[in-house]
């Protein structure tokens, strides 16, 4: 089907926003009927610079401050034709703070800098040219210092180079010199001071959204009697009005003694999150340009649109996808968001199974419902249903196989991804889904225990634990899931399934229903502190270990306090290391209609820039793609230095890690570390591959319970077994 979107994404990603503007001003007037705006997205990442304050230049250049770890304020600029920001340097003291930010009626920037230790420690205010030059640097620390608590939130200059600074309900006069000339006090909390579009009256914004006017000569302020509520949003000076600012979702423009203001746009129909929204303005040509920081703490990642006005008539039509989930994570929210922008062909809407009062189960079987009966969302995200239900679905033909789309497909190739994990969902040579990322699952120990071999076998395991009897050997793994793992990775030891034939009776497999015999019924839940100090003790000897980042990577050598081995589960091929969902695992529905744009997402999300994207963000997991992997590792072994207490340079904290009392410092990766890391990617051996697999693991799953109850010998069970998986393999050939 295909509907008509007034938020319509680029046609390319990276775009030339200023060229061919216009010099005159086009008055803003609002969106009727016949007009809307068409956005253009383009994206770009300042890493821990983490912007706060933001304003633009009179041609668009989006100027900005950002946060840097022990480094205080840092201020940027990037004008809307480029890719990078770049850092203004203001030679600023340590642990000084850009708290305030305005404009004189030249259109310099005012930018209020306060220098905190224990309190407050210096202010000044520099002035500072639309071409990026510093123009006069005030200091004010005289009139404040006997307020520690003081911070400018808002100024303003005139013509004559005085200043007016906001600070809770009190406005001060500053002369050029940094003298107070006079002081006002107001009503309410100061929001905003602002002139107005013929640069000679300075409105004050308060908190109960009144205006009160400066007055310079008799050193007043008075009441505005405006019609309109000015209440909590984004100010700035209009163009041919006095104001531009938003009010919930929405874009206004007025005079201040207009009756209403009047209506430009609503930022939701752009796909633009006023609550991420840091500034905006109105370009010579009547565009009007926003800037945002979407991203997490993590990856600072910022969005600049730009909104041109066009004939609804010119809108193309998007054809809707349809996305089912049972839950949705924020990373795969903002990717299908960044999809809708980008994307002028498809728009991707989302088909919940339940709300936030459903259980998991109920769910599931809503989804599944949906789908068995033909009404079925385009793209399924199946990281939440069972190996047992993927089977089920990929037996009853609910899944389309991606192999033929992924082999015809241009944009992709098959050798830049990682293809042991690439073909974790595939069958009988049909991919029935993809993982955009993955996390890793294995054993980890001490080397002095395990040595320095890459995996064990059955054998190998056996005698280890022989050889530690008396202590724990894993911890906090139930015994459903170390069979689970043991029997898939080590099936084909059991099994031959071209001759129909499985060995349940002889003693390997014995030697695994004895080995997770050792485990609880159920996962223990011990807190942390206690298994660090069990591990490190020698008590326990293997964790398992859950690896989404690099820096996990790092984590267990600190938990053991020693140097660490992944292990991997026993397995002959030496394959023993898991490949698993971490954010989502999307399937194509069979019985799709646009099964083209159903691809055309799921090739959204394998692509290098958003695999790029997915491997800032701790949270998501390793990329699939090999580049973007690459770029995530040389990104973590990146150095940085920074100087101590007593000016000795040092390595700096990559990150810091904290479960309850327990915390930990990253480093940058080491290249012996990132080729371990990538060993351990190349023992992932984990697959659908034998479609028999889940049918004969129930049979051992329901079996072998009374072993582990100890209501039956294990020759009695592991024969019932063999009897009722022999029979099924009979049945199935």
């Amino acid at each position: 089907m295909k509907r008509t979107y007034l938020a319509i994404g680029i046609f390319v990603l990276v775009l030339v926003f200023i060229a061919g503007c216009e010099r005159k001003t086009e008055k803003i007037i609002e969106i009727d009927n016949e007009y809307t705006y068409m956005p253009e997205y383009r994206y770009f990442y300042e890493e821990e610079s983490l912007p706060y304050l933001s304003a633009f230049g009179e041609e668009g250049t989006i100027f900005f401050t950002g946060y840097e770890k022990d480094q205080g304020t840092q201020l940027f600029s990037m004008a809307l034709n480029e890719d990078k920001a770049k850092k203004i340097p203001l030679e600023l003291k340590d642990n000084t703070w850009v708290t305030g930010w305005g404009k004189d009626n030249e259109g310099n920037f005012l930018l209020a800098c306060s220098l905190y230790e224990d309190t407050l420690e210096e202010i000044e205010i520099i002035k500072l040219s639309q071409e990026e030059q510093i123009l006069e640097r005030i200091n004010v620390t005289n009139i404040f210092s006997n307020l520690p608590d003081f911070e400018i939130k808002c100024l303003v200059g005139d013509e004559t180079g005085n200043y007016y600074i906001g600070s809770g309900k009190s406005i001060y006069a500053v002369n050029a010199t940094g003298e107070l000339l006079f002081l006002l006090e107001a009503e309410a909390a100061i929001e905003d001071i602002i002139f107005l579009k013929n640069k000679d009256k300075y409105v004050v914004r308060l908190s109960n959204g009144m205006l009160g006017e400066i007055d310079r000569e008799k050193k007043k302020l008075h009441q505005i009697q405006n019609k309109i509520s000015f209440d909590y949003g984004i100010y700035v000076n209009g163009k041919e009005t006095d104001l531009l600012y938003t009010k919930g979702n929405t874009l206004y423009e007025c005079d201040i003694m207009d009756k209403a203001p009047v209506e430009i746009l609503n930022w939701t129909d752009y796909d633009i999150d006023i609550g991420k929204l840091l500034s905006f303005t109105v370009l010579p040509d009547g565009r009007i340009a926003a800037f945002s920081f979407v991203g997490e703490d993590s990856d600072g990642e910022c969005e600049a649109v730009l909104l041109s006005k066009i004939k609804r008539t010119e809108i193309p039509e998007k054809t809707v996808i349809t996305y089912g989930y049972t839950f949705l994570n924020s990373i795969t929210n903002s990717q299908i968001i960044k999809f809708n922008k980008t994307n002028p062909n498809y728009r991707v809407e989302l088909k919940p199974y339940g709300n936030e009062n459903t259980d998991l189960e109920t769910r599931k079987t809503l989804l599944q419902t949906d789908i068995v009966t033909g009404k079925g969302p385009d793209v399924v995200d199946i990281a939440m249903l069972s190996e047992e239900e993927h089977y089920g679905m990929i037996e009853k033909g609910i899944f389309e196989d991606m192999n033929p789309y992924v082999d015809k497909d241009k944009k992709i190739k098959r050798e830049d991804y990682l293809e042991n994990v690439f073909q974790v969902y595939e069958k009988e040579r049909k991919l029935y889904a993809l993982m955009p990322t993955f996390r890793l699952n294995c054993l980890v120990g001490k080397v002095e225990n395990l040595g320095k071999t890459s995996s064990f076998t059955w054998e190998d395991m056996v005698t280890f634990v022989e050889n530690n009897s008396g202590r724990k050997v894993v911890a906090e793994v139930s015994q459903k899931k170390i069979l689970d793992i043991f029997f898939k990775l080590n099936l084909n030891k059991l099994v031959d399934i071209e001759k129909g034939i499985c060995y349940f009776n002889g003693e390997d497999f014995k030697k695994i229903l004895e080995f997770a015999a050792l485990f609880p019924k159920e996962a223990g839940n011990r807190e942390f502190s206690e298994i660090v100090e069990l591990v490190r003790n020698g008590e326990i000897l293997l964790l398992e270990a859950d690896l989404l980042n690099t820096t996990d990577f790092q984590k267990y050598e600190y938990i053991f306090n020693a140097p660490v081995n992944f292990i991997g589960y026993p397995t002959e091929s030496g394959k023993g290391v898991m490949a698993l969902p971490c954010v989502s695992v999307l399937a194509m529905n069979s019985g799709s209609q646009n099964k083209e744009g159903a691809w055309e997402f799921i090739r959204f999300l394998i692509e290098e820039e958003q695999q790029v994207e997915l491997g800032r963000n701790g949270g998501s997991g390793f990329p699939i793609q090999k580049s973007a992997l690459e770029k995530s590792i040389e990104r973590q072994m990146e150095v940085e230095y920074e100087k101590d207490e007593n000016g000795n340079v040092k390595e700096k904290v990559k990150e810091r890690w904290e479960m309850g009392n327990i915390s930990f410092e990253y480093y940058a990766l080491s290249k012996a570390e990132a080729a371990g890391l990538i060993e351990l990617i190349n023992r992932v051996g984990n697959s659908m591959e034998v479609g028999a697999w889940q049918q004969l693991f129930g049979i051992v799953e329901e079996e072998s319970e009374a072993y582990f109850k100890g209501h039956k010998e294990i020759n009695e069970v592991t024969e019932i077994i063999q009897n009722r998986a022999q029979n099924y393999l009979y049945e199935k050939n």
